[in-house]
């Protein structure tokens, strides 16, 4: 599984483009909200964010 599909499948996120700094892409192409991963370093900060 790539980058951009695990985020897709994990956020349940019908109406939104994922894309993966490993080329990958989830989503419609067409979507208002795309939310692109460019670097390893982005998904590490990503997985150590903590709400309060």
């Amino acid at each position: 599984m790539r980058l951009a599909e695990l985020f897709s499948r994990t956020l349940k996120a019908d109406k939104i483009e994922f894309v993966g700094y490993d080329g990958s892409r989830s989503g419609p192409a067409d979507a208002e909200v795309r939310i692109e991963i460019r670097s390893p370093f982005a998904l590490s900060y990503l997985s150590r964010y903590r709400t309060a």
